[in-house]
C-alpha cells in the first residue's frame, strides 16, 4: 500500500522591531479629524477632513460650517474656504494648487487657486469653478489630480452604478 506523506508547514509572521516615526493630524477647533489615504511620499491625506495633500504641503479637504460642507484649503497659515449652493467637498490637488472637488452631484476643477490669494487681511475672491461632468452621467466625484492635470474619480450612471473615470484637461 502506497502512503502520502503530507507536511504540513507553519510559517508564522516574523515580527520585527520596526520603528515608526508620528506626526499628528490635529485642524484647530475641530471635534476630530481622520487621517484616510496617504501620496506616494509618504504624506497623509469629521468635523473636518483632509482629502488631499501636495507634494509641496498643501491641504485640500472640507469642514463642516453653517449646516453645510465647505470646501478647504491651507497653504502655511492661510486657509480658504469655498461653499457652492450645496454641500461642497474638496477632494484633491496637485503641487500647482489646481484644485479638484464636487458641489452636491457636480465635480470641479479650480485652476491654480493659490493665484486666486488676496494680500493679507484682503477679502479672498471667489475662484474659477470649471465644471468636470463625465457625459450624461447623473454624478461625476473627482478624487485625484495629478501635476500633469489628469483627474481621476467615479461617476454615477442613469441606473446608479458607479464607475471610475480618467479625465485629461484641454487646457
Amino acid at each position: 500500500m502506497n502512503r502520502l506523506s503530507i507536511m504540513l508547514l507553519v510559517l508564522a509572521p516574523t515580527i520585527s522591531n520596526a520603528q515608526f516615526s508620528y506626526a499628528p493630524i490635529n485642524v484647530p477647533g475641530a471635534v476630530s479629524t481622520e487621517a484616510r489615504g496617504i501620496n506616494v511620499t509618504g504624506s497623509s491625506t469629521c468635523c473636518w477632513s483632509v482629502n488631499g495633500i501636495s507634494d509641496n504641503g498643501i491641504l485640500s479637504g472640507q469642514v463642516f460650517k453653517a449646516d453645510f460642507w465647505e470646501a478647504w484649503m491651507k497653504i502655511s497659515t492661510d486657509e480658504d474656504f469655498y461653499r457652492g449652493d450645496e454641500d461642497t467637498r474638496g477632494t484633491g490637488l496637485n503641487s500647482n494648487i489646481d484644485t479638484i472637488g464636487y458641489t452636491g452631484a457636480n465635480g470641479w476643477f479650480v485652476k491654480t487657486l493659490g493665484a486666486n490669494e488676496g494680500a493679507e487681511g484682503d477679502s479672498e475672491p471667489t475662484p474659477a469653478f470649471i465644471p468636470i461632468a463625465y457625459p450624461d452621467a447623473a454624478a461625476t466625484l473627482p478624487f485625484g489630480i495629478n501635476n500633469s492635470r489628469a483627474v481621476v474619480g467615479a461617476y454615477i450612471d442613469s441606473s446608479n452604478g458607479m464607475h471610475g473615470f480618467l479625465a485629461k484637461a484641454d487646457f
